[in-house]
């Protein structure tokens, strides 16, 4: 079991958070995250669901009045088809994996395209500074 530490220079924690706060589409996904129960798969307990594009535009429609957006028929930004939900998508997937949530985009298939949102099991903050030790090296 692997547990893995990355740090940010603040810069990257800022760039990231305004990347996240300024699409409402990464807030919705990461309040979907959020909500994820968990899933045993042998001995590993998974936080993960697959949806169709058009159930996941469905299920961010429902969540949206959560992250502050009342209106998604008339809110700029917003995906009203679900190609354009997997469009907007594609360009937070990075953003979204620096928060600890994984968006994979399948291939479209019978169903539609299949879009699955794994979470890590704590997403933890990152600290707005790094903490200095007072032990030496």
């Amino acid at each position: 079991n692997t547990t893995a530490v990355l740090w940010y220079s603040p810069a990257a924690r800022r760039s990231n958070s305004e990347a996240i706060s300024g699409t409402p589409i990464a807030a919705a996904i990461l309040k979907i995250a959020s909500d994820i129960m968990p899933v045993t798969m042998g001995e590993k307990i998974l936080y993960i669901k697959t949806y169709t594009a058009a159930e996941l535009l469905k299920e961010l429609n429902h969540v949206a009045p959560d992250i502050g957006v009342d209106d998604t028929r008339h809110h700029p930004g917003w995906p009203k088809a679900p190609n354009s939900l997997t469009r907007k998508l594609r360009g937070i997937l990075s953003n979204l994996r620096d928060a600890g949530v994984l968006v994979t985009i399948g291939e479209h298939g019978e169903s539609g395209r299949m879009i699955t949102i794994e979470r890590a099991n704590r997403v933890q903050k990152i600290p707005s500074e790094p903490s200095v030790s007072s032990e030496p090296y």
